[in-house]
């Protein structure tokens, strides 16, 4: 019970979230699946050599970074709820962009798409705290649905940038 109340406290505080247009969502599914590491290789290693198959595509193509590994890639052996990992940390880092945007009253590039690293320690406190499968769920499910509802907030402001 301890954990769901931290799981519901982290989460009501991703506030209000980020413009995507059409073309974005479907880059969000290319999420790898939580197959074994090939010939023994690492968790660590498979996060490092992890290459983003959105890489040039889609909005500011040009200068948004990469999705890292350490979002991307995990495995069954960090518990049952890994497989919601990548979603959980693609929908904070959109609700943290849609933050600043709000709070600038400005879209551009560099807001629209930030550094991961600036919610690299959220992430992983959140999702620490999310190691079942009914936690993982409810966590991404709830960030999921502020993503979608303060997308017409900030869409406006964003549709412009490309």
């Amino acid at each position: 019970m301890k954990s769901l109340l931290i799981v519901a406290i982290a989460v009501s505080l991703c506030t209000p979230v980020l413009a995507q247009e059409e073309s974005d969502k479907a880059l969000d599914r290319a999420i790898p699946t939580l197959a074994p590491a090939p010939d023994g290789e690492t968790l660590a290693e498979r996060q490092e050599n992890y290459v983003d198959p959105t890489r040039g595509r889609g909005r500011c193509a040009e200068t948004r970074p990469d999705r890292p590994g350490w979002v991307m890639v995990h495995d069954k052996s960090e518990g049952p709820g890994a497989g919601a990992f990548a979603a959980i940390g693609q929908a904070l880092y959109r609700l943290r962009s849609s933050e600043n945007i709000m709070e600038s009253g400005e879209c551009s590039c560099g807001l629209l798409y930030p550094d991961w690293s600036s919610i690299r320690t959220e992430y992983e406190t959140l999702i620490a705290e999310v190691m079942t499968v009914d936690l993982a769920v409810e966590a991404k499910d709830h960030l999921t649905s502020q993503k979608t509802e303060a997308y017409g907030r900030v869409r406006n402001l964003c549709k412009g940038v490309k």
